[in-house]
């Protein structure tokens, strides 16, 4: 049995220092060797060790694998199934709190990787755990090279489906590339590179890579019609579609949005109708239509049970453009109202004030050190493309004001941000 890898990765599940750990019961670099599989501690080291990580010797899976092992390895696929193609976030949630309590169950050589990766997954799939994640991440990553390539694979896929979720794109490609390189060896399991597909389509779009958005969304789409896995299949088609948006291809785009609208109205998904009626509000605000575009928008917040501040600063933008200021001022304060201090809210609380301070009294001044430290806000978060934008306008209010010199540097810090969004690390590549 490794041992010594759950004495490892139990410690860090728990957030102890390796040196706490190890305190009047032998040194750090003889815990080290231990954790590493190096030495075998002797038995009165071990259990002062797991005394102190409060375990007991007898909580432990140290049986030989067996007929029960099997069963645990196929329970814990048939959860990452469901959470893998149904995503449903009270069942993951659920699924967490049952598998942290029972931990200890699942120390077995055989059991070990399919608990911590089922466990990254469910995580993954609850934004409200997130904070257990590198309890389960980092114990798996130190031990990549006792994985199998299946098992690869996943970790790959699961490191990337987290930096998608940090916006860090370029980063969650690479793990992508990397777990498309190893590949997944299981045609049983079909629907994992089904979700697979369209995951790294996300990433592709989210990159501006709409060609690959295209393509791959399109071999994930084919699986889910297929197995009638419709649900699955609207998010395709909505990746599809704001991927034709973004090439200016609007014809296609809303094509794709009415394919959408007739699978939701024959199958009765009315959940999905708020956020196609988003996207259609978007892609008219794109064409200049802008009294459908507000329609539209209007229509998915009168739907939405979830997630309105998008929609209502999709609102705030499209007065913006038509200048209606006594508008604009009502959703940017309904739209503060709402927010909270989850990292969901607090990014929308930035745009509603930089909006605010844009289209605030013509008596009143801009607060440029209020709008600046919301494009370091954007900056940290790596949404370049909304740096970009915000430096462009503050730079054109220091113009307004004969700042002259300070306005350069927000255009410079305009084009620098424009070139990371745009993925262009030099300037010939422009």
């Amino acid at each position: 049995m490794r041992i010594g890898h759950f004495i490892k990765e139990e410690r860090i599940k728990q957030q102890m220092k390796q040196i706490y750990l190890a305190q009047d019961i032998c040194s750090a670099s003889y815990l080290s060797k231990i954790e590493n599989n190096e030495i075998s501690p002797s038995k009165e080291i071990l259990d002062l060790l797991l005394e102190k990580l409060s375990i007991t010797i007898d909580s432990l899976n140290l049986t030989p694998p067996d007929i029960e092992d099997n069963n645990i390895k196929f329970e814990l696929l048939e959860v990452y199934r469901e959470v893998t193609i149904n995503r449903d976030i009270e069942f993951a949630k659920e699924k967490i709190k049952y598998y942290y309590d029972n931990r200890f169950l699942f120390f077995n050589e055989e059991v070990i990787h399919t608990y911590n990766l089922t466990m990254i997954r469910l995580i993954l799939s609850d934004k409200d755990n997130l904070q257990l994640l590198d309890l389960y991440l980092k114990p798996i990553q130190s031990d990549y090279h006792l994985l199998t390539s299946n098992e690869l694979y996943l970790l790959r896929k699961f490191e990337g489906i987290h930096f998608f979720h940090l916006n860090n794109y370029k980063e969650a490609l690479i793990k992508f590339e990397e777990a498309l390189s190893i590949g997944y060896d299981k045609p049983e399991m079909s629907w994992e590179m089904a979700d697979f597909y369209y995951m790294y389509s996300l990433a592709n779009l989210s990159d501006n890579q709409y060609i690959n958005a295209l393509k791959f969304s399109e071999k994930s789409l084919k699986y889910f019609i297929e197995n009638l896995q419709f649900r699955r299949a609207i998010e395709c088609y909505t990746v599809q579609a704001i991927s034709y948006k973004m090439s200016n291809k609007y014809d296609e785009a809303i094509n794709i949005y009415l394919k959408s609208i007739l699978i939701i109205e024959k199958i009765d998904l009315k959940e999905y109708k708020p956020l196609i009626f988003h996207n259609l509000g978007s892609l008219y605000s794109s064409l200049g239509d802008f009294t459908k575009a507000i329609e539209y928008y209007l229509k998915s917040l009168e739907l939405k049970t979830k997630e309105h501040l998008i929609t209502i600063f999709s609102l705030i933008q499209v007065y913006s453009k038509i200048n209606n200021k006594k508008e604009i001022i009502k959703w940017i304060n309904l739209g503060l109202d709402m927010t909270e201090n989850d990292s969901y809210s607090v990014k929308y609380k930035y745009h509603f004030l930089f909006y605010k301070e844009i289209h605030s009294d013509e008596n009143q001044k801009e607060n440029v050190d209020l709008m600046s430290s919301i494009i370091s806000f954007f900056e940290f978060k790596n949404d370049y493309r909304h740096a970009y934008k915000y430096c462009i306008k503050l730079g054109d209010v220091l113009i307004n004001r004969n700042m002259y010199k300070k306005a350069s540097i927000f255009y410079k810090k305009a084009i620098d941000f424009k070139n990371k969004h745009l993925n262009h690390t030099y300037w010939e590549d422009i």
